[in-house]
């Protein structure tokens, strides 16, 4: 049950990090913002998006990927651990617990990807329409 608390004001928006594949062929990263205007009592709501099931994965804390692309549209939610994300250009960006990454860099070069925590990495994964 939600109690009542009108003086509360939430974040009117949540930043996602977009890693997408440009015009010249590389993966770029671009902070964007989904709204969360407030509802009474309830907090900040976005609009909803559609998505085709979800999944979980696992890694170990020292796990290291090379170069790859994402397969599909997807949001990654950070549950444990942390991840360091690289693009061509060499920027580099530190992912941790509730960070939110918009993979879509389906083309080109891709990203690599490696744990930087001691902690092993737990990912929740949610395909978009």
């Amino acid at each position: 049950m939600f109690h009542k608390n009108s003086q509360k004001k939430y974040p009117e928006r949540i930043k996602v990090t977009r890693l997408y594949s440009g015009n010249d062929g590389e993966s770029h990263f671009e902070n964007i913002y989904f709204d969360t205007p407030n509802q009474e009592g309830i907090g900040g709501i976005s609009k909803e998006m559609g998505c085709q099931g979800f999944y979980m994965r696992t890694m170990p804390h020292d796990y290291k990927v090379g170069w790859h692309n994402s397969d599909r549209r997807q949001f990654l939610v950070v549950i444990q651990g942390a991840i360091e994300m690289t693009v061509a250009s060499g920027e580099k960006r530190v992912f941790q617990v509730g960070d939110i990454v918009l993979c879509e860099d389906k083309t080109g070069n891709g990203h690599t990807s490696q744990g930087i925590s001691p902690q092993d990495r737990v990912s929740l994964f949610l395909p978009l329409e």
